[in-house]
């Protein structure tokens, strides 16, 4: 019985760390939570994933680091920095596409590094929780296993003077 208590509380707070963690992140500090919506990243993000961006860490870039661009048309994508010439020129490429993009990027083209990567189911449960709809069904699942009743065992002892075994009420 307390095994069980224990056991749902932990679960309890794992569900409402992942569901709170990048929800009070971003609410926090300038980073910001993207969906993945291509696949051209594969097999590093799946559409539905989630990518936490830094703007901060823009004047950090090297090759190899994940960067979201943002496109003149304002369309955002997410790819890896391949090279970055002498002059500033970044070149990307999506890990799953087999020739570099075009055209180049500089930094201003970049919006963020990204710095978290939140994999699905939990990408889904934090999405779900950031309209409100998904708030209040997460809220309801919690509270649901917060007030879930568990089974009570007691063990008594017989009162029959013949018999002293104990009997197992549930």
């Amino acid at each position: 019985m307390r095994l069980l208590s224990i056991g749902r509380w932990l679960l309890i707070a794992v569900l409402a760390a992942v569901l709170a963690a990048p929800v009070l992140l971003t609410a926090l500090t300038a980073q910001h939570t993207l969906e993945v919506t291509g696949g051209s990243m594969a097999p590093t993000y799946q559409r539905g994933d989630l990518v936490i961006i830094d703007p901060a860490r823009i004047a950090e870039i090297g090759a190899g680091d994940v960067v979201t661009v943002r496109r003149t048309d304002g369309v955002l994508y997410t790819h890896r920095v391949t090279s970055i010439s002498p002059n500033g020129v970044i070149t990307t490429r999506g890990d799953a596409n087999p020739v570099a993009d075009t055209p180049t990027v500089t930094r201003a083209d970049i919006a963020g590094v990204v710095t978290i990567h939140v994999p699905q189911p939990w990408a889904g449960m934090v999405t779900a929780s950031q309209s409100l709809p998904g708030r209040i069904s997460l809220a309801l699942v919690l509270s649901g296993l917060i007030f879930l009743p568990t089974a009570q065992r007691t063990w008594t002892q017989q009162t029959s003077p013949t018999s002293r075994k104990g009997v197992r009420h549930t």
